[in-house]
């Protein structure tokens, strides 16, 4: 059996489970345009990311090595395409339950007609619209087209003027936005770019410790965050949390005035700062830890983490990683030795 073979046929396999699954449940079946596997059982969703893989291992045989370097320079232009929709606000102009006609959508969002249609044509390659009839478009659903996108282009004339830097100021987002303020203060001189940046993470950072908080009675949490931040958390918390969820307006980069906590969890913070200020947040958090405390976090290797807690003191010992069962996310762990 050819490698093509063996994965089409492994690809058939889990797509016949997952299609079970939705019809024992009274799904439609999956869509361009809805999740019918959104809510499936931990083993679907594992059958689901391997259905994922193998499709993209079968892609990657059948273009061949130079298909495949072919293909990935023209992808810039899906991201034009967004980009150009997003900064026209042109899904506001298309209604979610219906379809519209392009001229009427041009019309509406101050769009010469037959650039808009090529843009949005293009989108509709990659389903973010769809042509329900000719001449019409129907919604599917810019942070990462208006701001990401832009900068990473800009990364290696950022590391030809800045080699090697460690420094938050010092990347792709500061030649393309012709500042010298970090990425999140950048954002913040702007409403629209920090609503945008705002919605853009959501999907991937919503959560909330009032679930940890309902498990476990006994437990007392504190949540900080930057003044404004935690005012927001203050104002939305339930009143049955109150007295056993509180609220802390700290600064990472200043030393930890919660002290002998049993756990200090940083959720989505180092991940976005280089070795020099990870360790700068890490001893801020030494002096309030007590033998046994816990420190966990996101991303790096297994060994980087465990080099970083040593640079930063060898009390503080790296125990491991551990990842859930149909996670993305891993838990990264240390415990401060007296």
């Amino acid at each position: 059996m050819t490698a093509l073979t063996e994965i089409a046929e492994g690809i058939l396999a889990r797509a016949k489970k997952l299609d079970a699954h939705t019809a024992s449940v009274g799904l439609l079946s999956s869509h361009f345009f809805y999740d019918a596997l959104a809510d499936s059982p931990d083993e679907l969703k594992e059958e689901r990311k391997g259905l994922v893989d193998a499709s993209q291992d079968l892609k990657r045989l059948a273009l061949g090595p130079v298909g495949m370097l072919l293909e990935t320079p023209f992808t810039f232009t899906d991201l034009q395409s967004l980009r150009f929709l997003c900064y026209h606000n042109i899904p506001n102009h298309i209604p979610l339950d219906g379809d519209v006609p392009f001229s009427a959508v041009a019309k509406s969002a101050g769009v010469d007609e037959v650039l808009l249609r090529r843009f949005l044509q293009h989108a509709m390659i990659n389903c973010v619209f769809a042509e329900t009839k000719p001449g019409h478009a129907m919604d599917t659903a810019g942070f990462l087209v208006e701001d990401l996108a832009p900068a990473s282009l800009k990364v290696i004339e950022a590391h030809k003027k800045w080699p090697n830097s460690s420094e938050p100021n010092e990347a792709g987002f500061n030649i393309e936005n012709n500042t010298s303020d970090s990425f999140y203060l950048e954002l913040a001189k702007t409403p629209e770019r920090a609503r945008r940046f705002g919605g853009g993470m959501r999907p991937m950072t919503r959560g909330s410790l009032q679930a940890l908080a309902k498990a476990f009675p006994s437990l007392k949490i504190i949540v900080q965050d930057l003044p404004g931040t935690v005012e927001e958390g203050e104002r939305l918390l339930p009143t049955e949390l109150k007295g056993r969820v509180s609220f802390m307006g700290h600064d990472f980069f200043t030393e930890q005035p919660a002290k002998d906590a049993n756990v200090y969890f940083f959720r989505f913070i180092p991940h976005n700062w280089s070795d020099k200020y990870s360790s700068k947040i890490l001893k801020n958090l030494i002096p309030a830890m007590k033998d046994g405390s816990w420190w966990n976090s996101l991303e790096r290797t297994a060994p980087d983490w465990a080099e970083l807690f040593t640079s930063v003191d060898t009390r503080l010992q790296f125990v491991g990683t551990r990842t859930l069962k149909g996670s993305s996310i891993s838990l990264i762990e240390a415990v401060f030795k007296a």
